[in-house]
């Protein structure tokens, strides 16, 4: 009889053991495959973003024409964003490449009538005839020259606040 005791309880702690294995398995696996799942979905989270900000981000350091700014500022009109542009002339290229350094002056921002753009800036508009006005050298945006895009993000939140424009020629 003893003998069935011992083989009995043997069984019984081999079973427990497999359970226990098996359980800790399960548990490893089930951690594994969520913080697979997690950083599966954070990389479709960024690429989601990057690809609706692309529509915007093309800009950053791109040299169009002024027509192009004017085309820019109405398709964008409707969006959270604002257009900053500088109508008279950058003379040097590397200070239209550092917004910083930009001379301060003849900023016209177009912007969504609800977007709140940057206090320092004097002139608010979303008046697109302004830009169209030629006799107007302070808001009038040449077609045929030439301006650096640059995209202003948020410090806080790295979101897509503006983009601005320098005349480079």
């Amino acid at each position: 009889m003893g003998n069935d005791n011992a083989s009995g309880t043997l069984k019984l702690a081999v079973g427990l053991g497999i359970t226990a294995i098996v359980l800790i398995i399960v548990v490893v696996a089930f951690n594994f495959g969520r913080n697979a799942a997690n950083t599966a979905i954070s990389n479709l989270s960024n690429e989601t973003t990057q690809i609706q900000e692309s529509r915007y981000t093309m800009y950053d350091g791109a040299t169009i024409t002024g027509s192009e700014v004017v085309n820019l500022i109405s398709k964008f009109s409707n969006d959270n964003i604002y257009i900053r542009v500088k109508v008279n002339p950058v003379t040097a290229p590397t200070t239209a490449k550092n917004p910083s350094t930009a001379p301060e002056g003849d900023f016209y921002i177009f912007t969504d009538q609800n977007l709140t753009t940057p206090k320092d800036e004097p002139t608010k508009t979303n008046d697109l005839r302004l830009a169209q006005d030629v006799s107007d050298p302070n808001h009038y945006i040449n077609p045929s020259s030439k301006f650096y895009g640059r995209v202003i993000r948020s410090s806080t939140t790295n979101g897509i606040m503006g983009i601005a424009f320098w005349r480079i020629s």
